[in-house]
């Protein structure tokens, strides 16, 4: 486990697609392939959910826990007009010009990207996650050019069959880390054995 994190960068978005199954109510999740988004400046994804404590012999006897996801702001130089139109549902005319009207809703989609760590680079990927639209601004330029970013908040949510993320080291998985970008990384079904106690 690493001791500490730093930076962001190579920011990836994959539209994500449910499909129900109509006879067994299953859910299959289907993402299109990863997508660039330059100029990545900050993320702060506060974790969502909680805890109730319950009291039995005059003390805290036991715990109960909610995971509700995360929610947070992430900065970017500018939000590219792909992201405008794919995962905002804004539309593009004939003319090149974007529109946004009030009929306009976010699409669900995963978020990638890679954060430096004690323990070398990690990848991250959050699995089901809507966008709001960016705050509007800008300022006079004076004789110092303060660049003007874009602002919004990213939600993630627990999927139906509960996953929430996912992250790998390049020092424990180089192939893995390698093709983060090429498709959406699936959890699977079984997890890593634990590993045997000293002496047994």
């Amino acid at each position: 486990m690493p001791k500490i994190k730093y930076g962001l960068r190579n920011v990836y978005a994959a539209k994500l697609t449910e499909t129900v199954d109509g006879t067994t109510g299953a859910v299959t999740y289907t993402y299109g392939t990863p997508r660039a988004w330059p100029g990545a400046v900050s993320m702060a994804l506060d974790a969502q959910g909680s805890s109730e404590p319950f009291y039995a012999d005059d003390e805290i006897y036991y715990v109960t826990t909610s995971n509700a996801g995360y929610s947070g702001a992430f900065e970017c130089a500018y939000m590219p007009d792909w992201v405008r139109t794919e995962l905002l549902g804004q539309t593009r005319n004939g003319d090149k010009v974007v529109i946004e009207t009030s009929d306009d809703l976010p699409v669900p989609f995963a978020l990638l990207y890679e954060m430096q760590t004690s323990d070398g680079p990690a990848r991250f990927v959050e699995y089901d996650c809507i966008l709001t639209r960016p705050s509007r601004g800008s300022a006079t330029r004076t004789n110092s050019t303060t660049p003007r970013t874009d602002q919004t908040t990213i939600t993630v949510m627990p999927r139906a069959d509960r996953a929430i993320n996912a992250y790998v080291l390049k020092s424990e998985a180089p192939a893995i880390f390698e093709a983060w970008y090429s498709s959406v990384y699936e959890t699977p079904t079984t997890a890593e054995a634990d590993p045997p106690l000293a002496g047994g």
